[in-house]
This record gives structure tokens, sequence and C-alpha cells, in this order.
């Protein structure tokens, strides 16, 4: 389980392009979970989506749930209201990056 999740709401709706799903049958609810990994402040993480969450009358489709190994408004003392910049789409080479968090500066 994630320490962290947190809510982004975002001006325009976003259809998440699933790099992976968890469907119904696999746990406990009769919703399909579309999963789409993003970086935010160069963390990788994961933008969890209930499928319903887009269809034609939801709001789902204005909010990215995050799915953090970091509890993200203790780390870095978010607010509400406070903006925060999610990357998404990006090829291999852009989600295997290491997490700033661990990388180590070079000994003196």
């Amino acid at each position: 389980m994630a320490p962290g999740t947190l809510n982004v709401t975002i001006a325009h709706p976003y259809i998440v392009r699933a790099d992976a799903t968890i469907e119904p049958d696999e746990y406990f609810n009769k919703e399909r979970i579309k999963l789409q990994r993003c970086r935010v402040r160069g963390h990788r993480m994961i933008i969890m989506r209930p499928e319903p969450h887009e269809q034609a009358g939801g709001i789902g489709a204005n909010v990215l749930e995050l799915v953090s190994p970091l509890y993200l408004r203790k780390a870095w003392s978010l607010r509400d209201g406070d903006q925060l910049e999610v990357e998404v789409e990006g090829d291999d080479a852009w989600w295997e990056c290491p997490d700033p968090s661990l990388v180590r500066p070079p000994s003196e």
C-alpha cells in the first residue's frame, strides 16, 4: 500500500492512457482501474483513475489521483491550492531516471 495519495485538480479533462489496469474481478470493486505512470518534481508516481470517472457527465477527468511512496502533503509542505506540474506520457528513459531522493551527491 502506498503511504500517500494526492488529488490534483486540473483545468482540462485528461483521459488516462493506461500503462496497466486492475480489473474488477482482481479486487473488491466493480470498476476497472486505469494506472498511468507520471513524474512530479522528478519523482515517479502513478495516476490511478476508475474508468467510470472519465465517462460523460463525470467530474473525474479533471482530477488526477496521484499514488506515491511519499506522503506528499507532508514531504513537500503542500496546502490546498498549491500548484504542481505533473509530467505524463514519457518514454522508458524518462521513467527509469532515478528519483531525486535516490541520487546521492558525489563524495568529496
